[in-house]
């Protein structure tokens, strides 16, 4: 179990979340492997299945679109997150967490849940055939019957805690909170995601079944079958998935305003042993109404502007191990940025190299070469995904539950073919601008 922040990280294909290792070597894609189906079952709830003829496994998720952010608009405590722990506590068929544990003992080739900014997901690997609907008959049983039992709920509280508690350790989770809290303030999404112990401990058992019962709906929630799939499974799915009911109580997430983010924040952290820098942009957010060719050539741009500063950190001054640029997307906020780490006294230096960056990419000095380049190596991930089944899956899931693009990877390949360097320019011109950049800081300190 875990918390993803990152709704979003550096994908071509499906705008990958960060999956917590669940990436598996390249798998050679069928043209039908691009294909999907949405069937959506009497109550409303959408199962998406995704074949993919020469895979040897299939991937069962259930996601609802409910996350951290919701519980900062709502009520500053981590529901989402304890939630998404106490549904192991218990169904009304498997009563104690061992009766869970020996089914995915017995099935799972892997299996986690995750919290994400927007989601929250559970998924299971098995192998094809009766291993795959036994998935599907677990994890519906406890999507739609599970206890919430008082104990259940004190039993997760310290593992709940513990795993915030852990994260403060973790320099990637403190320079996240602090880029989120500069560069969104105000917004739910700019507020800490490392949960105090004091609301760890405000959490109750009836705030938990409200949630349950409001968020976990056939209308906030989808299914995806992903990899081996036969028409018992999907038969199963729409069987066992027909018992979850009730109706949505929406969060109401107004978007990040854009307006200008230039400034500069410094942070002092015990855990960082080197300085990192990352400047930040905030961009219009990924939604079901957002254009696909602008999105996907700012995806373009940022590659080429981390090139470079790979290229002028690395390899041409020697001052940082490596450097680069990505771009999170949710429904409400989304922004792109490029980083490094470097030694403290570098810090300057690379922030100069990094504005300059930024500068000449805003100024459309882009070079036909550094366009084709990368074009031709996002054209490439299209065609061969370096993701597994199981990544897949999550990737399907979170597209349809945060963004609403479940046929993203079949249009995928047709947008990018007619991206033009014109395009690639026009974005860069508009969004990686240094004037309304955010320069963070974070280094080695008390």
């Amino acid at each position: 179990m875990g918390i993803s922040h990152w709704n979003t990280h550096k994908d071509y294909v499906a705008r990958r979340p960060s999956t917590g290792g669940l990436l598996k070597e390249p798998m050679p894609a069928d043209p039908e492997d691009f294909k999907t189906q949405v069937r959506h079952i009497d109550s409303g709830l959408p199962i998406i299945v995704r074949k993919v003829k020469k895979a040897k496994t299939t991937a069962v998720v259930f996601g609802t679109r409910f996350g951290r952010i919701d519980d900062s608009q709502e009520t500053g405590t981590p529901r989402s997150h304890y939630l998404e722990h106490v549904l192991f506590e218990g169904t009304q068929r498997r009563k104690t967490v061992q009766d869970i544990n020996d089914v995915l003992n017995s099935i799972a080739r892997r299996d986690n849940a995750a919290t994400y900014n927007e989601a929250t997901l559970f998924y299971i690997e098995t192998d094809k055939g009766a291993d795959a609907r036994r998935a599907v008959d677990l994890i519906s049983d406890q999507m739609a019957n599970s206890t919430i039992r008082r104990y259940g709920v004190e039993n997760e509280r310290r593992p709940v805690w513990q795993e915030y508690a852990s994260d403060l350790e973790d320099t990637g989770e403190v320079a996240y909170d602090a880029l989120m809290g500069s560069l969104f303030k105000g917004h739910p999404v700019g507020r800490p995601s490392n949960y105090s112990h004091r609301a760890v401990n405000a959490v109750t058992r009836a705030e938990l079944l409200a949630a349950y019962r409001d968020k976990y709906t056939p209308d906030n929630s989808a299914v995806v079958l992903y990899g081996a799939v036969n028409k018992e499974l999907i038969e199963a799915a729409e069987r066992k998935f027909s018992s979850l009911s009730g109706d949505l109580r929406p969060t109401e997430v107004l978007p990040a305003p854009l307006g200008q983010s230039m400034g500069e924040v410094e942070i002092a952290d015990r855990h960082f042993r080197q300085a990192k820098l990352i400047m930040a942009m905030k961009v219009p957010p990924m939604n079901r109404a957002s254009g696909e060719r602008e999105q996907m050539a700012l995806e373009l741009a940022v590659e080429i502007a981390g090139t470079r500063a790979m290229d002028r950190l690395r390899w041409d001054r020697g001052l940082a191990y490596g450097a680069g640029g990505w771009q999170e997307t949710g429904s409400t906020y989304a922004y792109v940025a490029l980083s490094t780490a470097v030694a403290p006294s570098n810090a300057p230096e690379a922030r100069r190299i990094m504005y300059r960056i930024l500068d000449g990419m805003s100024s459309g000095e882009i070079t036909p070469k550094e366009f084709r380049e990368e074009k031709e190596d996002m054209a490439e991930a299209i065609k061969v995904p370096n993701y597994g089944v199981l990544g897949g899956a999550v990737n399907t899931a979170l597209n349809h539950l945060v963004y609403g693009k479940t046929y993203l990877l079949e249009q995928s390949p047709k947008i990018l073919d007619e991206i033009t360097l014109d395009n690639v320019r026009k974005v860069a011109s508009e969004y990686l601008r240094p004037d309304r950049s955010l320069t963070l800081l974070l280094r080695p300190g008390r």
